[in-house]
């Protein structure tokens, strides 16, 4: 029987490598190319380049020039991607190498999760190597967009929640990174919220409390820097970030996400 496992996880650590190795040089083969892969990069890539060379973000007339180079995420990326600018020139090239560094933390990030929920090195390894080798992250993996920093940026929230240390810098840690992920992309607000209800729905009275109050500090904080931006903006960056960010959200959605913390536990 155990060599019948053994052989059962090679074959599929095999598998799962050889897609994750064609995620790999799908993703270096966009970071190198010049060119434009998605509609998406131009528009960060401008904003990133106003940032760069003096401009502000979220301005309201940009709402109403054609074609409509309006920044509708948050601006944690476009101040990255900008700082990337300042060093190497404008191109496609540094923001995709951010992402293609997210990308694979990201998969970093799920081992040490597992990890620390208990799973096996090799199972472990295994979700990483799954993760990568999923389609949407294939398909997605060469393009200069907000997604995987923001996840990148959460599911290290999330690593350092549930990691040793004291309680304090554990909830820190969490309360920035999540702050840093919902920033990025403001949908992924969701994923943190639905890891907080995870701990309070399931967890022991002592994660049950810890996480309320982690969950205050968080909303908290997430409104301290959602009134300085709009404070900096003249009141204009909800106009940007919510007014014209055409996704919903709704409470099937977050129950999916808590599903997932949930299998994870």
């Amino acid at each position: 029987m155990k060599v019948l496992h053994r052989t059962l996880f090679t074959v599929s650590i095999l598998i799962l490598s050889l897609f994750a190795a064609t995620t790999f040089f799908r993703a270096i083969s966009g970071m190198l190319t010049p060119y434009l892969h998605n509609y998406g990069e131009n528009t960060i890539l401008v904003n990133a380049w106003g940032l760069a060379t003096g401009h502000g973000l979220y301005r309201l007339s940009e709402l109403k020039q054609v074609p409509v180079f309006a920044a509708t995420y948050p601006p944690v990326l476009y101040l990255l991607v900008a700082a990337g600018i300042k060093i190497w020139g404008i191109s496609y090239t540094p923001g995709r190498l951010l992402v293609y560094i997210a990308l694979f933390g990201s998969a970093a990030m799920i081992v040490g999760i597992a990890r620390r929920r208990g799973c096996d090195v090799r199972v472990a390894v295994m979700a990483g190597f799954a993760f990568l080798g999923v389609f949407p992250v294939y398909r997605w993996s060469p393009y200069l967009r907000v997604d995987f920093p923001a996840l990148f940026f959460e599911l290290a929230a999330v690593y350092i929640y549930l990691g040793p240390g004291a309680p304090v810098k554990r909830a820190g840690g969490f309360v920035i990174m999540g702050l840093l992920a919902g920033y990025t992309k403001q949908s992924i607000f969701c994923l943190a919220v639905a890891a907080l209800l995870g701990a309070v729905i399931e967890g022991s009275p002592e994660e049950k409390k810890r996480a309320v109050i982690i969950g205050c500090a968080y909303a908290l904080s997430a409104a301290a820097v959602f009134g300085l931006l709009e404070a900096l903006t003249d009141g204009s960056f909800h106009e940007f970030v919510i007014g014209s960010f055409n996704k919903e959200i709704e409470w099937g959605y977050l129950n999916r996400e808590h599903t997932c913390w949930s299998a994870i536990r």
